[in-house]
C-alpha cells in the first residue's frame, strides 16, 4: 500500500515538474560564441590572454607572445578593438620578458587613457610592471612604481588621481610620478577603487573588510567581514571586488563545500559594506568560481565563472539578480575554463579572454565573442522564421528544417545544457538521433531563433 502511495506522489511530482518546466522556464539564456583569435595574429603565436576590459566598442586585452628558443625572451603586447571585440590589433610596448612577465589588469580610465600592471622579468628577478598610455594605445610609457612587489590591482578616477594596492597601499595625484603610503591594512588589500576628490577604497582578501579614506589617506574608517557568522566564515573566499557608483559593490569568489569542491558566489553591498547581502549561491549546478566582472557602472552585466562548464552568469538589475548562462560554440578553439577579462560591447554581445594559464600551450587561450539568445525568443524573431520541428512530441528523434545550410544547431535541456548538435546540411533538414536522452523538455536553437519540444 505505501509503495503503491509513493509511487502516485512520485507520478503526480513528476508531472507538476514537466508542466513546470514546458511553461515556465527558468531565467536562462545561453551566448553562442565564436572565436576572434585563439592562436595566431598575422602568423606569430599570441598567449595568456588576460585582464580584458570591454567599454562599448573600446575593448583591450594583455597578452604575451611565445619565447624566442634562441634568446628564451618573449614580448608583452596589448590587442586593442575598436568594434566591441569583433577585430583585434596589436600595439606592442617594448617590454621583454622570460619566465613568468605578464600584464594582470588593466585600469580603462577613458579611451585615451589607460593604466596596465603585472609583472616583467627581463633577468631571473621579476619585479612590479606598471605602463600606461594617453593616446589610446599607439605608445606606452613604463612608469615608476611604489614598490618591488607584484601589484594586485590599480584605479584612477581620472588621468591624475589613482590608488595602487600591492604589499602595501599607495596614492597618487599626479598620475603616477609620487606614490604616498596609506595605511589601509598590513596586507592582503586585492582590489582598490578610486573615486575621485580625496576618496578612495580598498578590499581585503578573502573577508572582504573595506577600508575608505575620504581625505586622501589621513584618516579612514573599516568595516567587519562579508560572512559575520565565524562558523560559516572560513567557507566562503571573497578573491576580488567591484566599485559601483557610490556604496554598492560586489564581491566575488567561491564558496567551498570541501575541499575538492568549489562554487561560485557573488554579494552586494549598498551601504559601503555595512551590509552584505549573497546575491548568488549556487551550489548545485556549476562548480569553480567567478574570475572575472564585466564594468558595474550599467544595468546589465556579465560574469565570468573558472570551471570545467563553459557558463557564465549575468545580471540585468545591476548585479541584485544573477542567472546561469551556458556559453557554446562548434569552434574548435573554444576554450572557457577561465576568464580573465570579460565585458559587454554596445550591442550585448559577449566579449571575453579566456586563459589555462600553462605555459606553450597557446591552443587553450582564446578571446571570443558571444551572441545572446535567451530563453523568450521564438522563431520568427529575428532568426529563422520557417524554423521547425518533427516530430513534437518525439520518442527517438527529431527533424530540424528551416535553418539555412551550414548553420550550426544546439539541443539544450531546460537548464540550457548542450546535449546534441548538428550541422545543417545542404538538403535544410537536419535529422539527431535523441534516443539516448530521458523524457522532458528539451530546445533546439540555431543561435538567433529557439523552438521547444518534448521527448516522451
Amino acid at each position: 500500500m505505501w509503495r503503491t502511495e509513493l509511487m502516485r506522489k512520485c507520478e503526480v511530482c513528476f508531472v507538476l515538474c514537466t508542466l513546470w518546466a514546458a511553461f515556465v522556464l527558468p531565467a536562462r539564456a545561453q551566448f553562442i560564441c565564436h572565436v576572434t583569435h585563439g592562436k595566431y595574429i598575422k602568423s606569430v603565436v599570441y598567449y595568456n590572454f588576460a585582464s580584458l576590459r570591454c567599454d562599448g566598442n573600446t575593448g583591450i586585452v594583455g597578452a604575451r607572445t611565445i619565447p624566442d628558443t634562441g634568446s628564451g625572451f618573449g614580448r608583452i603586447v596589448f590587442l586593442r578593438s575598436h568594434d566591441g571585440g569583433h577585430t583585434w590589433s596589436v600595439q606592442d610596448p617594448d617590454l621583454p620578458y622570460s619566465k613568468g612577465g605578464a600584464i594582470v589588469g588593466i585600469d580603462l580610465i577613458d579611451s585615451s587613457n589607460i593604466v596596465a600592471y603585472g609583472t616583467t622579468d627581463p633577468g631571473d628577478t621579476p619585479y612590479a610592471l606598471l605602463v600606461r598610455t594617453s593616446n589610446g594605445g599607439t605608445t606606452w610609457q613604463q612608469e615608476t612604481v611604489p614598490t618591488a612587489y607584484s601589484i594586485n590591482d590599480v584605479s584612477f578616477s581620472n588621468s591624475q588621481d589613482g590608488i595602487l594596492a600591492s604589499s602595501g597601499t599607495y596614492i597618487t595625484s599626479d598620475g603616477g610620478a609620487r606614490w604616498d603610503s596609506v595605511q589601509f591594512s598590513s596586507g592582503g588589500i586585492e582590489s582598490c577603487h578610486a573615486y575621485g576628490n580625496g576618496m578612495y577604497r580598498g578590499f581585503r582578501f578573502t573577508t572582504g573588510e573595506l577600508y575608505t579614506t575620504r581625505d586622501r589617506g589621513r584618516t579612514f574608517d573599516s568595516t567587519g567581514p562579508i560572512v559575520t557568522d565565524p562558523a560559516r566564515r572560513t567557507l566562503y573566499y571573497y578573491e576580488f571586488c567591484a566599485f559601483g557608483a557610490g556604496d554598492t559593490m560586489l564581491a566575488y569568489g567561491w564558496h567551498r563545500l570541501t575541499p575538492s569542491s568549489d562554487f561560485p558566489c557573488i554579494a552586494r553591498t549598498i551601504d559601503g559594506g555595512k551590509h552584505w547581502f549573497s546575491v548568488f549561491d549556487d551550489t548545485t549546478h556549476s562548480t569553480g568560481y567567478v574570475s572575472a566582472l564585466s564594468d558595474f557602472h550599467r544595468d546589465k552585466l556579465v560574469a565570468g565563472v573558472a570551471g570545467w562548464e563553459n557558463l557564465a552568469l549575468s545580471s540585468t538589475d545591476n548585479g541584485s539578480t544573477w542567472h546561469v548562462d551556458t556559453l557554446m560554440s562548434s569552434d574548435t578553439e573554444f576554450d572557457c575554463f577561465r576568464s580573465d577579462g570579460i565585458g559587454l560591447n554596445s550591442d550585448g554581445e559577449l566579449v571575453a579572454a579566456y586563459d589555462h594559464d600553462i605555459l606553450y600551450h597557446p591552443a587553450v587561450n582564446s578571446l571570443i565573442i558571444g551572441r545572446p539568445v535567451t530563453s523568450g525568443v521564438q522563431a520568427g524573431d529575428g532568426g529563422s522564421p520557417n524554423l521547425g520541428i518533427v516530430p513534437n512530441p518525439t520518442t527517438s528523434s527529431i527533424t530540424i528544417q528551416g535553418a539555412p545550410f551550414g548553420r550550426t544547431v544546439h539541443v539544450l535541456d531546460f537548464l540550457g545544457r548542450e546535449v546534441s548538435v548538428g550541422s545543417v546540411p545542404a538538403s535544410g533538414r537536419l535529422t539527431l538521433d535523441l534516443r539516448s536522452l530521458p523524457s522532458g523538455v528539451y530546445y533546439v536553437s540555431d543561435g538567433l531563433s529557439q523552438m521547444k519540444f518534448v521527448k516522451e
